[in-house]
């Protein structure tokens, strides 16, 4: 009986990129210092005055920490840093979260990426307007990316001196050295779908906060990656298995962060009744016949192998006994199908699970051969090499999975078995609610 769901698998992983990402979020928990590096006062802009004449060596610059990356897309967010420190470069004072400053403001706005367009900074020791009070120092940004307009100004006054400058519609730049790559592998089984342990063939998703449209990637080890520049870009694994790394490079970051990921093959079979309960079993009662039908999954259950495909390498059974009329049957008489697996389907403990069931029969030799009781012991068997391929292609080796029925010593009780599965029942059983047919098999469809 054929149990076969069949799906491309070459190529489909591009399509699913713009979805992917608009479905989930990102989300980073480490401390992340955001450093601001202003462009030179400019007098044609910003009238400077008192001790900051000449102002043209002088620029905002400085940093604060937050205790995590800036989420995308926020908007005119305030916030209170955990620290923060700016200077003029005057030499002559810097304002920092120390300070015990009159006026504190930090608001800011994000892309899609976490990087700032916008902000409006506002430090100042007495807060009062800029500089009016006899002694005060204070530091200005504001600036909208969107259109370039804004300015940096700082000032300073005291009983004895004064000095004021500031630059316009020439905005700075930020660097964090919070730039860091997240990943979501696509298959949304097994549940941890940030992790970096990938069965081959996966795909994750990659998108490097903190950065910008500057985004470059770099691969090294197996597998491809659907872009080479890009805010977000999706990687698929190979067929070899082993480490590869993935690094960004963006101007918006002060480091080019890289993520790590260990592809592994196929190890495991586990098999279950697909039937839990009743008379889960082929058998004719009074025959010499046992088999049943069951799920099949790939292991190990951490990762997913939903884009690769399987497939059981044919052979000819062993026989003793009562089977020996069987002899010369092959476990697929038809030949083995490759089965490829369900999407988003593992189950913890087992693994991947099959879009295909396997059949696990001793055939029936008193409807084969007119075998009559009393029943001779004897055994129907065969390891079978299981194999896993990508793009129907190069298939690997990966197990040998034993099948056996025997009828007992006793010539009365029948025991079936494979890959976890095992059932006992004696000849004279009712019969079973599966369908097998007559022949024997074993055969994954």
């Amino acid at each position: 009986m054929e149990r076969l769901a069949t799906k491309c698998q070459s190529g489909f992983w591009f399509a699913i990129i713009g979805a992917f990402i608009c479905l989930f979020g990102r989300q980073v928990n480490a401390q992340v210092t955001y450093t601001y590096t202003g462009q030179n006062y400019n007098p044609e802009t910003h009238e400077c005055n008192g001790t900051y004449l000449p102002c043209t060596q002088l620029f905002v610059s400085g940093s604060f920490t937050v205790p995590q990356a800036l989420a995308p897309n926020i908007s005119f967010s305030t916030f209170t840093p955990s620290s923060f420190s700016f200077t003029d470069n005057s030499g002559i004072f810097t304002l920092t979260s120390d300070t015990g400053l009159g006026l504190e403001t930090f608001e800011v706005s994000t892309d899609n990426n976490g990087s700032i367009w916008y902000w409006n900074l506002f430090l100042q020791v007495v807060n009062q307007d800029f500089c009016v009070p006899d002694y005060n120092e204070a530091i200005f940004s504001t600036y909208d990316l969107s259109n370039g307009q804004g300015s940096d100004a700082s000032c300073y006054s005291n009983s004895s001196n004064y000095g004021s400058g500031g630059n316009g519609n020439a905005p700075g730049s930020w660097v964090s050295n919070g730039c860091s790559i997240t990943s979501q592998t696509v298959a949304q089984q097994p549940p941890d779908i940030h992790r970096t342990t990938l069965g081959v063939g996966e795909v994750v998703s990659l998108a490097l906060m903190g950065g910008d449209g500057s985004t470059t990637w770099e691969l090294k080890g197996a597998g491809n990656l659907a872009e080479l520049s890009g805010a977000d870009v999706m990687y698929m694994a190979s067929g070899s298995p082993g480490e590869v790394e993935i690094t960004a490079k963006a101007n918006t970051c002060s480091s080019s962060p890289s993520i790590k990921f260990n592809v592994i093959a196929p190890s495991t079979v586990v098999m279950q009744n697909s039937m839990s309960s009743g008379n889960n079993y082929c058998h004719t009662r009074d025959h010499p016949d046992l088999g049943f039908v069951t799920n099949v999954f790939i292991g190990p259950d951490t990762v997913s192998f939903e884009n690769v495909s399987f497939q059981e390498v044919n052979g000819l059974f062993t026989v003793s006994g009562v089977y020996g009329c069987e002899k010369g049957e092959f476990h697929c008489p038809n030949g083995c199908s490759p089965v490829s697996a369900l999407q988003n389907t593992v189950l913890p403990g087992k693994g991947t699970q099959l879009d295909g069931m396997d059949t696990v029969y001793s055939g029936d030799p008193a409807a084969i051969c007119g075998v009559a009781p009393p029943y001779t012991p004897g055994q129907i068997g065969i390891s079978i090499p299981w194999q896993w391929y990508l793009d129907n292609t190069n298939p690997v080796t990966f197990l040998n999975v034993t099948q056996d029925v025997q009828l007992g010593a006793n010539g009365s009780t029948l025991n079936a078995s494979k890959a976890g599965v095992t059932m006992t029942k004696a000849v004279v059983a009712p019969d079973g609610a599966e369908s097998c047919g007559t022949s024997s098999g074993g055969d994954l469809k």
